[in-house]
């Protein structure tokens, strides 16, 4: 199980903790023009409201606590319907896992090990202990905000902060708005009744590929209660036409894992 847990935390998403800034900051509001008041709920806004389809590539770098390791990672994207992911180690020389991503079904293939998870997409959520979903994940690579509204926390030159609760749980998203580009350049995840356990995301070095401003660095940290997990992204290529493929089959010989119906792994 902890080799698949790290092949999800390869996969997401998925960024790094929330600077001191953050925490520091005053609730003030030096622009006389700024009419938004502190403590009130607000639409988040999004910078790249149209696209429709993302294919991306990138290097990676995933320190879990002992040897770092380096590697690649690609993406197909169609909004609000199906992120495919593939995962390839440097240091072998080969795939180690890929996947498929619906609003409903996870479909993950651990290469190495030979294992072959059909998890409901809900449960990835448990397995690393951090609310994501699909649209979430596909916020994270396009720089989004991981929600859609927020409580206005504070503001301060530049930037906006909001807070926004994760449904009947615990969590609450923590997001950081840089107000010219409308990007996120902070994302936390984290409850007070459970320390131990948070996803903080970060992204920097914003650029436009194919006139959609992207993140061209992404930082993932996952915190669980035994583990750490930091993965750095650096944006290779990207393209947003329409994408025709999602190549995805699992060879014979594998042991299938799957909790579809409520079933229990065997």
């Amino acid at each position: 199980m902890q080799s698949f847990i790290s092949t999800i935390k390869i996969s997401t998403l998925s960024i790094f903790l929330v600077s001191a800034a953050i925490t520091n900051a005053q609730a003030n509001v030096n622009d006389s023009s700024y009419n938004k008041i502190i403590g009130q709920t607000y639409s988040i806004p999004v910078a790249n409201a149209q696209w429709n389809h993302l294919a991306a590539r990138y290097d990676v770098n995933i320190d879990m606590g002992k040897m770092p390791l380096a590697g690649a990672f690609s993406i197909r994207m169609k909004r609000d319907s199906i992120l495919w992911f593939s995962a390839s180690a440097a240091v072998l020389g080969i795939q180690i896992a890929k996947g498929i991503i619906t609003q409903d079904t996870a479909k993950i293939q651990d290469l190495y090990n030979k294992k072959y998870y059909c998890i409901p997409t809900s449960q990835l959520s448990d397995m690393i202990g951090t609310p994501l979903g699909l649209k979430q994940l596909q916020a994270l690579f396009l720089g989004h905000a991981l929600v859609d509204t927020g409580t206005l926390k504070f503001v301060k030159p530049g930037y906006e902060s909001f807070e926004s609760p994760i449904g009947e749980s615990a969590f609450s998203i923590l997001t950081v708005l840089m107000n010219s580009t409308k990007t996120i350049e902070k994302s936390l995840i984290a409850s007070p009744t459970n320390p131990n356990t948070s996803c903080s995301i970060g992204n920097a070095g914003f650029e436009k590929r194919e006139n959609t401003n992207l993140p061209t660095r992404i930082q993932v940290k996952l915190k669980d209660e035994e583990n750490t997990a930091q993965l750095d992204f650096s944006l290779k290529t990207a393209r947003f036409d329409a994408i025709p493929s999602y190549p995805f089959s699992v060879p014979a010989g594998y042991e299938t894992i799957n909790t579809l119906g409520g079933n229990k792994p065997k």
